[in-house]
């Protein structure tokens, strides 16, 4: 849930950020499919 401020453009994981932006990315691709094409 730490990346639902993704969506605003905030990015604060509520957990250890991802070592790879790509992963960070991926997972944000997953939660929010329509908002990240």
């Amino acid at each position: 849930m730490g990346l639902r401020g993704a969506a605003h453009g905030e990015v604060k994981p509520d957990t250890v950020p991802p070592r790879d932006p790509q992963a960070h990315l991926r997972e944000a691709r997953q939660r929010f499919p329509a908002l990240l094409l």
